[in-house]
């Protein structure tokens, strides 16, 4: 079957299935996951500021802090002291290999034959 005979739903629950086997199971509440995505947006720019989070995913501080947590705990975020004490939130190796390897997946999908391609690379990302 090629990507064009897919429906959305299937295609939304391959890459839920594809984010769960890289992440694994807890990421997907749907705070982590937020939290992570924000972190990523400010990669480029010094990192991610506890302010700058809770405004991109509107969560309070103590949700925030919850989930900053958890992806620490999963090796998928750390945090550093900036000079002026400032916080800041950036992601590690492992959860930006595992999202350029996401965002591969879904670009794999407008090609033809894409389930011969996503079979690769879904095997790969679970190793």
């Amino acid at each position: 079957m090629t990507i064009s005979g897919l429906s959305w739903e299937t295609t939304q629950l391959d890459m839920y299935q594809a984010r769960t086997r890289v992440f694994g199971t807890p990421m997907f509440a749907a705070g982590a996951w937020d939290v992570l995505l924000s972190i990523a947006e400010q990669r480029f720019a010094g990192g991610a500021a506890h302010e700058q989070i809770m405004a991109r995913i509107n969560t309070s501080p103590e949700a925030l802090e919850r989930w900053l947590r958890v992806l620490e705990n999963a090796a998928l975020v750390h945090s550093r002291r900036t000079d002026r004490e400032d916080e800041r939130f950036y992601l590690t190796v492992r959860a930006q290999d595992a999202l350029a390897n996401l965002a591969a997946l879904n670009q794999l999908r407008s090609l033809p034959d894409c389930d011969k391609i996503q079979l690769l690379v879904t095997s790969e990302m679970a190793n």
